[in-house]
């Protein structure tokens, strides 16, 4: 029995309290249901008392219930960041700076988080708090690093193929001259026969070391704006071989190359998309068995005309969830394992190029990605140009690096040819023969650049500045590829063709 009733006026203030006390009980259990925010109370022992959907969610677990059975102190990779969340309770609560929780999968997850300290009604202390994901984020920087750390190695990768190019380019013509005078020079056919077999190594292994700089260039170009019909085979095979000895130690790779159609991109972004899948499928595979493991590639056409690509492993293969996430870049990954980035990265880079791509796995059964890119319009062939009879050409070689033209000199005897190691050197030898048949152009010289000097003869010897044919290493920078889509000269990349080389000789 009530020994102090309520007056009337007290009992509609009770009234409106417990009203009152309804409503806000109400709306924080909706805020603690629906929030996209992680919510919890924890026990100062440890014990999980309660957390909401959101944060059940962030970890991996399917139901709140779930991790009543976890103790707060297993849900954190580092017992340090712990101990700071902790002392962030005597600082009245202030974020925390970033913490790493560890998901049910194992995976990482990035998190900030706010709690405070409070007694309850029953008087025991509870700790509670908000907790806010930020794994997206990380991912996101971590990325633009990465990316960054590309570009860097990229510029490095175009840098390092001009300097080995210009070398190698007189290294090859070397090695071709010294093959083709060699029968003439008499001597015994045994010893003749020998030091051939030895100079067709040299060149072997010269040409093999030109394939690895040129498939190296391929990731070097990043210019989206040089798009054309390309090949798609070539690409695959240039992609196989910066990975070979990757591949090599995971599993046997089996190409299966049929005729497919030319399709508009970029050697380098088709390169990255299939670089990223066949990285994704070696990093499925464990190391240590490559003979009982596979990967397949095959290069073909659909039903529809377009270029279709698979790359197929033998690992592991993916779970029905995680098939159906293949494509997020910010799903979980697992800790210490492949980076999972293949998909995501090769499906942007497909899109832009107008293509689809999608994938096929199962546990126990291995993943099959598979790429279509529609193919490039048809184009006219070229009528063939008569070809003239072969004359003797008064041509100039301009490069710093020397060994160049003193090689071109020695291959080709029947033409003049003189070397120029500068610009200035240049500018003297054509004051002194404005009627030169060919001047071949290194284009990245330094002090003067090949294009600076171009500009130059356009302004003062325009006859010459139209029979510049440009020759490169490999270094372009943005500027150099849109002065060369200005112009209509040609362009020989070092090593040279000696085929492509000859007729332009015989035909300028």
């Amino acid at each position: 029995m009530n020994r102090f009733p309520l007056t009337g006026e007290e009992e509609l203030r009770a009234a409106d309290l417990a009203a009152a006390l309804r409503e806000a009980t109400a709306w924080r259990a909706l805020l603690f249901e629906l929030g996209l925010a992680g919510a919890f109370q924890v026990a100062p022992t440890g014990q999980i008392l309660e957390v909401n959907p959101a944060f059940a969610r962030m970890l991996g677990y399917a139901a709140p219930e779930e991790l009543q059975a976890v103790h707060a102190d297993a849900l954190f990779l580092d017992p340090a960041e712990r101990r700071a969340l902790v002392e962030s309770l005597d600082r009245g609560g202030e974020p925390s700076p970033e913490l790493r929780l560890r998901r049910a999968d194992g995976a990482t997850l990035w998190v900030v988080c706010r709690c405070r300290q409070r007694r309850g009604l029953d008087g025991e202390t509870v700790i509670e708090g908000t907790v806010l994901d930020i794994t997206a984020l990380r991912e996101g920087e971590a990325g633009l690093l990465q990316a960054g750390r590309l570009a860097a190695v990229g510029a490095l990768a175009a840098g390092v193929a001009h300097e080995v190019n210009s070398p190698l380019a007189g290294i090859l013509a070397n090695l071709a001259f010294a093959l083709e005078a060699l029968p003439g020079l008499g001597g015994e056919d045994e010893a003749v026969g020998e030091v051939s077999a030895a100079l067709k190594d040299a060149r072997s292994a010269a040409e093999r070391l030109r394939d690895i700089v040129r498939d190296l260039r391929l990731f070097a170009r990043t210019d989206e704006g040089d798009r054309g019909p390309i090949a798609v085979g070539p690409v695959l095979e240039a992609t196989l071989g910066l990975l070979a000895n990757q591949l090599r130690h995971r599993a046997r790779v089996v190409r299966v190359m049929a005729d497919a159609p030319k399709v508009v991109a970029t050697a380098s972004s088709l390169g990255q998309a299939f670089l990223n899948l066949l990285l994704d499928a070696a990093q499925a595979i464990p190391e240590g068995a490559a003979s009982q493991n596979e990967i397949r590639v095959t290069l073909g056409r659909d039903a529809d005309g377009a270029a279709l690509v698979e790359i197929s492993d033998s690992g592991a293969g993916m779970s029905p969830e995680a098939l159906a996430h293949a494509f997020d870049p910010h799903r979980p990954r697992r800790p210490g394992g492949p980076a999972g980035m293949g998909l995501p990265v090769a499906r942007a880079v497909i899109e832009r190029l107008g293509g689809s791509i999608s994938v096929e796995s199962a546990p126990g059964h291995g993943t099959t990605s598979r790429v279509r890119l529609p193919p490039a319009p048809p184009v006219a062939p070229d009528a063939p140009a008569p070809q003239p009879a072969r004359a003797r050409r008064r041509v100039l070689v301009v490069d710093d690096e020397p060994l160049v033209g003193k090689s071109l000199q020695r291959l080709l005897p029947e033409h003049e040819i003189r070397v120029a190691s500068s610009a200035a050197q240049a500018r003297a030898a054509i004051e002194a023969d404005p009627h030169l048949d060919l001047v071949l152009c290194d284009l990245m010289m330094p002090e003067v650049s090949g294009v600076e000097l171009f500009r130059e003869l356009a302004a003062r010897f325009p006859a010459v500045a139209r029979r510049v044919v440009f020759i490169t290493g490999g270094a372009f920078t943005p500027e150099v590829r849109a002065f060369l889509r200005a112009v209509d000269n040609p362009v020989l990349e070092k090593p040279f063709d000696l085929r492509r080389l000859r007729a332009l000789f015989a035909g300028r």
